[in-house]
């Protein structure tokens, strides 16, 4: 098989660089190559985990939508990438290329914490979600614990406040829900003065709150701490570290498996390839990863490689927003989202509210402006 670009992952980087390609640079043969045949809308599993929204409402066709954008799609992994042959494994089938889009996002570190690999889920992965959200709908009684460790904990706190609201509002009083901060990431990333207020607004709904302390170990039947206490835990989440794709590469990325860049999105170490989104490493002042950031890059890293392609000059990231946009968290707690800048609330209520669901809804405009199941929100 051959493509003029091979794009791998379609999420929103993928997706993204996909669709900017075939409209920036019509004649280009671009392919895209997922293992699932979906696009799915991570942001919003905290609705559709305590089933306040369908999963189908979620996702987006890749087939569906390389059809409507002119792209191939091949429904399979990449396991391997030899820059020097231009060649990429997916689904044992030699795919030659010559340039190629890694997109393929940063699946959760399972290794963060001691025992979560062998005894803890981990719902921010798609078959990750699935498994959790099963074990959920059989729990009559016990205690939920999701942990929080690493640099994307916001779905964590998310999860954790309409899970607790649809439980108390279903009248599931057999089982709680207990959140957990491994070590200071909640006041990191919103200040103590804003992880007060969360935590007062999270234990009014009846969670239980653990912070101030580290995670030592998980067990199937219990989350130890730093501090000796030993919580037992009927299920037990892990939300927020991240680690790089799993691609082999030639040694194109750095310990954590993910992937250096320059200044254009290409490798440092091989200029035929270009990276998007959270399989980017980090600079050095490092970025949260999120949703916005990841489709900034992909248009951007589309743009190079068609430019590559013909000689054209390429042109450069401007990270300076990023760098803003780091201080920027706008979580949706429990339908009360917290407009939170530098430390600092700015607001929380319906209008934060509102400009959190105009960022969500964005995504599906552009894919599916057609379709109203998305308008759809639980208030």
């Amino acid at each position: 098989m051959d493509t003029d670009v091979l794009v791998v992952g379609g999420g929103a980087a993928g997706l993204a660089a996909a669709t900017r390609l075939r409209s920036r640079a019509p004649t280009i043969r671009v392919t895209l190559v997922d293992p699932t045949p979906f696009n799915v809308y991570r942001p919003w599993f905290m609705y559709a985990l305590p089933h306040l929204l369908p999963t189908e409402y979620l996702r987006i066709s890749l087939a569906e939508t390389a059809d409507q954008h002119g792209f191939t799609f091949r429904l399979a992994e990449v396991d391997k990438l030899d820059p020097g042959s231009k060649t990429a494994v997916a689904g044992g089938e030699a795919v030659q290329y010559q340039r190629v889009i890694v997109a393929a996002g940063a699946p959760t570190d399972r290794e963060a914490v001691a025992g979560a690999a062998q005894h803890a889920v981990f719902p921010c992965d798609v078959p990750g979600f699935q498994e959790f959200q099963r074990r959920l709908d059989t729990l009559q009684t016990g205690v939920v614990t999701i942990v929080l460790t690493g640099e994307r904990i916001s779905p964590g706190l998310e999860d954790v406040a309409w899970l607790t609201r649809a439980r108390t509002a279903q009248r599931q009083a057999g089982t709680r829900i207990r959140l957990v901060a491994n070590g200071d990431c909640v006041v990191e990333q919103f200040g103590s003065k804003v992880t007060g207020r969360l935590r007062d607004q999270l234990e009014a709904w009846g969670a239980e709150v653990v912070l101030g302390t580290s995670v030592t170990s998980i067990d199937a039947d219990a989350v130890t701490l730093a501090d000796g206490r030993r919580l037992p835990s009927t299920l037990t989440a892990v939300v927020g570290a991240l680690t790089g794709p799993d691609i082999q590469t030639a040694e194109l990325t750095d310990d954590r498996g993910f992937f250096p860049v320059d200044t254009y999105l290409r490798s440092v170490h091989e200029p035929t390839v270009f990276v998007a989104g959270d399989a980017v490493a980090h600079g050095p002042k490092p970025v949260r990863k999120n949703w916005q950031r990841a489709v900034r890059q992909a248009y951007l890293a589309a743009d190079n490689a068609a430019a590559s392609l013909t000689g054209q000059p390429l042109v450069a990231y401007r990270d300076a927003r990023d760098q803003r946009l780091n201080q920027f968290s706008l979580p949706d707690i429990g339908g009360v989202a917290y407009l939170v800048w530098n430390g600092r609330l700015l607001t929380a209520g319906k209008a934060a509210r509102r400009l959190r669901i105009g960022f969500d809804r964005k995504h599906f405009a552009t894919y599916r402006p057609a379709d109203p199941r998305w308008q759809r929100l639980p208030a």
